[in-house]
């Protein structure tokens, strides 16, 4: 992935809530049915900034489910619900889309994950972020 260049270089220049980002940016996608799916997994060492999720769903002709973005630990137990919905049945569909001018920051080891609690609930989800280091300071 690229490198952000968006960075004031001068950090006695920053001003705002969100001065500048160094870091790579971060693309994942997944697709989920009946299961769960890790889209992206917080390398050790590092932080991410989750700007922007992305997640759509549809269910077939049996009852659909529920389908969830959530945020997990290193021990898979769910932190925090970015995206949650009970899915009708007889191909409904629907989607969100998240943008964030202050993201999430996921910490290392954690999972960004989607989840189909239903044979008839598929899903598909994108995110997007930056990866810094940890001692960054926002």
């Amino acid at each position: 992935m690229a490198n952000t260049i968006f960075a004031e270089k001068n950090k006695i220049a920053w001003v705002g809530i969100r001065p500048g980002v160094y870091g790579e940016q971060v693309l994942g996608y997944g697709t989920a049915n009946n299961g769960t799916t890790i889209i992206y997994t917080v390398p050790a060492g590092k932080t991410l900034l989750l700007f922007d999720t992305f997640v759509q769903y549809y269910s077939g002709t049996t009852p659909g489910g529920t389908v969830t973005l959530r945020i997990r630990n290193a021990a898979d137990a769910t932190v925090y619900n970015i995206y949650y919905v009970v899915v009708p049945l007889n191909g409904r569909q629907g989607t969100a889309c998240n943008s964030r001018w202050i993201p999430i920051e996921v910490p290392e080891n954690y999972d960004i994950v989607l989840v189909s609690s239903g044979a008839a609930a598929y899903a598909s989800c994108h995110i997007e972020g930056i990866l810094i280091d940890p001692l960054v300071s926002l």
